[in-house]
């Protein structure tokens, strides 16, 4: 692991590594910093995305459970409102899967990843992060 970067981006979740990604891409030094042992695990979000938002994670088909070309919404007197498209709206995904291939993406661009880590304080020019390995700084 590097010990300077150009960017430090915390939180390995969908946005955390579209930016990682992107960042890497682009030729930064990036760090992601995760609070958690492992990328996508637990889910902390619905897998609901509509087919924009699904696009812009840049990934595979292969977190996709189920293609939404409709629903049925229901309310309290047993009344319930359903409509139907002929194309899909939406996926349901498997966010774990969904979480660890964006990061994977973003490894192969050549983001670094530490896990099992949070921020702690933030100064001028460094990062102070706590964790498994203990109290580090991050310039």
């Amino acid at each position: 692991m590097k010990y300077m970067y150009d960017v430090v981006v915390v939180g390995a979740g969908p946005s955390g590594t579209a930016a990682a990604r992107a960042c890497a891409a682009a030729g930064l030094a990036t760090l992601c910093i995760e609070e958690h042992a492992a990328i996508g695990y637990p889910v902390q979000c619905a897998g609901l995305l509509s087919c924009e938002a699904f696009a812009g994670c840049r990934i595979s088909d292969r977190s996709v459970l189920h293609a939404v070309q409709g629903a049925r919404v229901c309310f309290g007197e047993g009344e319930a409102l359903t409509f139907r498209a002929p194309e899909t709206k939406a996926y349901i995904v498997d966010r774990g899967t969904m979480d660890r291939e964006m990061a994977r993406a973003a490894a192969d661009a050549g983001a670094e990843f530490l896990l099992k880590a949070y921020v702690s304080a933030l100064t001028e020019d460094r990062v102070v992060v706590r964790g498994a390995g203990g109290a580090r700084e991050i310039p």
